[in-house]
């Protein structure tokens, strides 16, 4: 797993693991809210907008990594 957060040469990625802290904070918040009220919380709009900006964010950013290697 710890082969995920590097990059193409080895180097720790900081987008990666950015992404992942980011997951794991959403995923407990959602969590804990959902044990505290006794209910699964429903996911609003504006939670998949974030998530879609994080990752479109991210692919948008290996885009322009992979483009200037060539």
């Amino acid at each position: 797993m710890a082969k995920w957060y590097q990059d193409d040469v080895g180097n720790t990625s900081s987008m990666r693991c950015l992404s992942a802290i980011i997951i794991v904070v959403v995923v407990a918040v959602w969590t804990y809210c959902s044990l505290k009220n006794g209910h699964i919380e429903p996911l609003t709009e504006g939670h998949g907008i974030v998530a879609i900006a994080l990752f479109g964010g991210n692919a948008g950013h290996k885009f322009a990594e992979k483009k200037n290697k060539s």
